[in-house]
C-alpha cells in the first residue's frame, strides 16, 4: 500500500443535541451486533438508530440483532459494500446517544479503540495512529492499538471522543488495521441526512 499523508479540515455531521466528544462516555455508542453466526460490534452515528459497522460482520443478511446496552433491537441492513467493508444498519429508535465523525487525522495521533470481541463488553484499548495508507482508491489507518479477535466494526476514536474509523482486521505485527470513516463521507451524509 502507498503511504499517504493527509489532513482534512474537520468536518463534523452537524445533528443535534446528543452527539458526544468525550472518551469516557464514547462506549456509549458501541453496540454489539449478533448474526447467530457471528458476533462483532458498531457505532452509533445518528440519534435516529443509524449505525456504521463492517461488511463481513453481517454479511449477506438484512436483519441483524444489535444490543445498545443489554436492550436488543432488531437492525435492518440499509447499505453494504462488500468491497470496502462497510455496512449501514438502521433501528427504529429514536433520541439516541451518537459518536461525532471527524475526519481530521494524521500520523502520530493518539487514538483509542472500543469494541465488542466475542461478546465481550466496551473493550478499551489506547495506541497511535502508525500509517495512514492508500490501496485500491481506499484509505486505511495501522495503529498500534491491540485488539482481539471478534472486533471488527468496533471504533477508534480520536482523543476528543469523535470517531475516525472502524476496525476492519488485526495484522500480522499484532496492529490494527481500520477503514477511515473519510472513505463514504458522501454515502454518511447522505444517509444522515435523510434520515433526520
Amino acid at each position: 500500500m502507498n503511504q499517504v499523508i493527509i489532513k482534512a479540515l474537520t468536518i463534523l455531521l452537524i445533528i443535534p443535541s446528543l452527539a458526544l466528544a468525550n472518551p469516557k462516555e464514547a462506549e456509549k455508542t458501541v453496540v454489539l451486533i449478533d448474526t447467530n453466526e457471528s458476533q462483532g460490534s458498531g457505532v452509533i452515528i445518528s440519534p435516529n438508530g443509524l449505525i456504521i459497522t463492517s461488511a463481513h460482520v453481517i454479511k449477506d443478511r438484512r436483519s441483524i440483532r444489535v444490543y445498545i446496552g443489554n436492550k436488543p433491537y432488531i437492525a435492518l441492513a440499509s447499505y453494504i459494500d462488500k468491497e470496502s467493508d462497510i455496512a449501514l444498519l438502521k433501528i427504529e429508535q429514536e433520541n439516541l446517544i451518537y459518536a461525532k465523525i471527524s475526519y481530521d487525522y494524521e500520523e502520530s495521533d493518539k487514538v483509542y479503540s472500543i469494541s465488542n470481541p466475542k461478546g465481550y463488553r466496551n473493550v478499551y484499548n489506547e495506541g497511535e495512529i502508525k500509517e495512514i495508507s492508500l490501496d485500491k482508491s481506499l484509505l486505511y489507518i495501522t495503529t498500534s492499538n491491540i485488539v482481539n479477535h471478534g472486533s471488527s466494526g468496533g471504533a477508534i476514536f480520536n482523543q476528543d471522543g469523535e470517531l475516525i474509523s472502524t476496525i476492519h482486521a488485526i495484522l500480522e505485527s499484532g496492529d490494527t488495521l481500520s477503514i477511515p470513516v473519510l472513505n463514504f463521507k458522501l454515502i454518511l451524509e447522505h444517509y444522515i441526512n435523510n434520515l433526520i
